[in-house]
């Protein structure tokens, strides 16, 4: 499977000490859309985007996951969601080097539309494999992008461990994994900082979806929704 990356983030301002983290790994988290009656000339693009990227050295893993659930609207548009993971930055740049600056990128690249393209971190330094949940194709993996409101830093962090508390006490909930911008770095559509991500795993959609219909009755989603300014939310299932 593919994962879009594109030339702006594999050259982005990546600086995590090694001594503070158990793992060196990147992580790229790409959400993009496939415009209306493109679909056959974006698989074509793909195909060849995909032979390049699989063959970088440092790939540790590379999966798509379309989206079925946004909030507050179902999305228009086929959307594409990726997670890349990579052994360390200089894989990253490595990369860079050897394909983004050429055709075959530049044709996958034209024929998406990028909402978002973000690099990130575990936010508690130990190393994480996606790959482990998603062989199950029923699996459904929520992707959020979000950042506490100014001013609401210390409320932020208190209401998001009450809802996760919640979230892990729900059947079928596989993992909930926190993710933050590696110092330095800025997503690369908006050219913003300090974007937290979390990573929410069901065991199927049913899972998920009564899951959901438990949560929206319980005033700890929304103290949380409300310290939060979201960039994007997909949930998904594999590809």
């Amino acid at each position: 499977m593919i994962r879009a990356i594109t030339a702006g983030l594999l050259t982005a301002a990546v600086s995590i000490s090694a001594a503070a983290a158990d793992t060196d790994d990147i992580f790229t988290l790409s959400v993009q859309t496939v415009p209306a009656g493109t679909g056959g000339q974006v698989a074509v693009t793909r195909a060849g985007f995909l032979d390049l990227i699989t063959s970088q050295g440092g790939l540790v893993a590379d999966d798509n996951f379309w989206s079925f659930f946004t909030f507050p609207e179902p999305p228009a548009e086929v959307v594409l969601v990726g997670f890349t993971q990579w052994s360390d930055r200089e894989a990253m740049s490595a990369a860079r080097d050897a394909v983004m600056s050429g055709p075959v990128a530049g044709a996958y690249m034209g024929s998406v539309e990028m909402q978002a393209l973000v690099p990130l971190v575990t936010a508690d330094g130990e190393s994480f494999d996606l790959g482990a949940y998603v062989d199950d194709p029923n699996t459904v993996i929520e992707f959020a992008v979000r950042r506490p409101k100014d001013g609401q830093e210390d409320a932020f962090i208190a209401a998001r461990e009450a809802f996760f508390a919640q979230v892990g006490e729900q059947p079928g909930n596989l993992f909930y994994r926190e993710f933050v911008m590696p110092e330095g770095a800025s997503e690369l559509i908006g050219g913003d900082s300090n974007w937290t991500a979390v990573l929410i795993g069901w065991d199927s959609a049913a899972s998920f979806q009564t899951a959901l219909g438990a949560l929206v009755q319980q005033p700890e989603l929304g103290a949380f929704q409300a310290t939060i300014d979201t960039l994007v939310y997909h949930a998904t299932v594999p590809k």
